[in-house]
C-alpha cells in the first residue's frame, strides 16, 4: 500500500501543546491517515520527527516559533486534505476559546494577570521552553507555587528554579510536569479524584495517573498528588522537588501515608531521598523503577510495579488487599494472543 508524507509550516504561529496533541490525535484516528504530527518547530520536536522518519525538507527549516504540520496518509490528495482539516480544527478551537473570554480581558503578561489575582498562590506555565524559566521565576519571586508544563527547559534553568523554590518553601513542579492534583484541583492530564489519606510525589506522570486510578476504583482517595518532572531524580537536579514534596506531605495532617514514584533514579539521589522519608514519621511506599522489593526496612516498603504499589497501599490503610487487577496474567496473555491473530501479515502499526 502506497503512502505519502505531506508537510506544512505556518511561521510565527503559537498554539498550546495540549491543543496540538488533541488535533493530532483526532487526525490520527482517521482511517486514511497513518500518522499525524502537529507541534511547534522546536529542535526537540524535529528530532522526534527524524527518529520516526517524518522529517521533511519543509520542516527542517522551521523555527521554535513556527507551527509545523506533518501527515502520513494513503495518498498525496488525502494528505493535503488532512492538512486543511488540521488548520480548520485549530481555527475552530481558537474561535471557541475566544468566545469564552473577550481578547481585551485576557492578560498578556504575568504581571497583568497577577494584578487581577493578587490572592493567587499557584501559576500554571505552558509557553515555549526558552521563555518558560523567566515566567516561572517571576511567579516564584512573587511567592507563588509553579506547575511548569513546558518542556525544552535547560537543566541549568531547572536547577536554578528548583533551588529558588526550595529556599522559599514553594513547589516548582516540572519542567514537563503534566499531572498533579493540589487540594482537590486536578491540573494538567489528571483525573478528578476522591479526597483521601494518600499523598503521592512522582517523577512519572503516567505512573501517577495509573496509581491514583487503581486506588480510586477501590474507594481510596488522595490528599495531594505532586508531580516533579522526569529529571528531578537525576544526578544534576538531586531530587530537590521530591524532597520538598516529602517535606510538605510529612507536615500535612490530611496525609497518612506517602507514596513515591519515579523512573530509574540516580543511585546517590535515591539514597538521599530514602534518608528524607525516614524522618517523615509516616509509612512510605516506594516504587522506583529498577529497585528491588526485598529492601523493605524502617517503615519503607519497596514495590516493583504500579499494581503492586496500589495493593501495598490498600493493605497499609486497612482496605482489602486483594489484587487490584480483575484479570490474571494468564488471561491477559491469552487476550493478547487472540488480538495479535487479527493482525494483517504485513501490519506494522496498531492504534491504542
Amino acid at each position: 500500500m502506497g503512502k505519502s508524507v505531506i508537510s506544512n509550516v505556518i511561521p510565527r504561529t503559537y498554539h498550546d501543546s495540549v491543543r496540538l496533541m488533541e488535533v493530532s490525535k483526532e487526525l490520527s484516528n482517521l482511517d486514511s491517515v497513518q500518522r499525524a504530527f502537529i507541534a511547534m518547530g522546536t529542535d526537540a520536536n524535529k528530532r522526534v520527527l527524524e527518529q520516526i522518519g517524518l522529517l521533511t525538507d519543509v520542516v527542517k527549516d522551521a523555527g521554535a516559533n513556527d507551527l509545523i504540520f506533518v501527515v502520513e496518509a494513503k495518498s498525496k490528495a488525502i494528505g493535503k486534505g488532512t492538512l486543511a482539516k488540521a488548520e480548520a480544527l485549530l481555527a475552530k478551537i481558537e474561535k471557541k476559546t475566544s468566545k469564552k473570554a473577550s481578547i481585551e480581558n485576557i492578560p498578556k503578561t504575568f504581571e497583568q494577570a497577577y494584578k487581577g489575582f493578587t490572592d493567587a498562590n499557584f501559576l500554571f506555565v505552558s509557553v515555549p521552553g526558552p521563555y518558560a524559566a523567566l515566567e516561572a521565576s517571576k511567579a516564584l519571586n512573587a511567592n507563588m507555587n509553579v506547575m511548569l508544563f513546558s518542556d525544552n527547559v535547560s537543566l541549568e534553568d531547572e536547577l536554578n528554579l528548583k533551588k529558588l523554590a526550595a529556599q522559599k518553601g514553594l513547589l516548582l513542579m516540572g519542567p514537563g510536569c503534566g499531572t498533579a492534583l493540589i487540594n482537590g484541583v486536578a491540573l494538567g492530564f489528571a483525573n478528578v479524584l476522591d479526597a483521601g489519606p494518600v499523598g503521592i510525589v512522582g517523577a512519572s506522570g503516567t505512573g501517577l495517573q495509573e496509581l491514583t486510578t487503581l486506588l480510586n476504583r477501590r474507594g481510596v482517595g488522595v490528599s495531594q498528588v505532586i508531580g516533579v518532572g522526569g529529571r528531578d531524580l537525576s544526578d544534576t537536579i538531586g531530587g530537590i522537588m521530591m524532597k520538598q514534596g516529602i517535606s510538605i506531605l510529612s507536615s500535612d495532617p490530611k496525609t497518612e501515608l506517602i507514596v513515591l514514584i519515579s523512573k530509574p533514579p540516580d543511585i546517590t539521589v535515591t539514597q538521599a531521598i530514602l534518608k528524607e522519608v525516614l524522618s517523615s514519621g509516616k509509612p512510605v511506599v516506594v516504587n522506583f523503577l529498577g529497585e528491588i522489593g526485598s529492601r523493605d526496612h524502617d517503615g519503607i516498603i519497596f514495590t516493583e510495579t504500579i499494581e503492586d504499589t496500589a495493593e501495598k497501599v490498600l493493605s497499609l490503610i486497612g482496605n482489602n488487599p486483594s489484587p487490584v487487577l480483575a484479570t490474571n496474567t494468564n488471561t491477559l496473555i491469552r487476550m493478547a494472543h487472540n488480538e495479535s491473530e487479527r493482525f494483517a501479515k504485513d501490519q506494522k502499526y496498531i492504534r491504542g
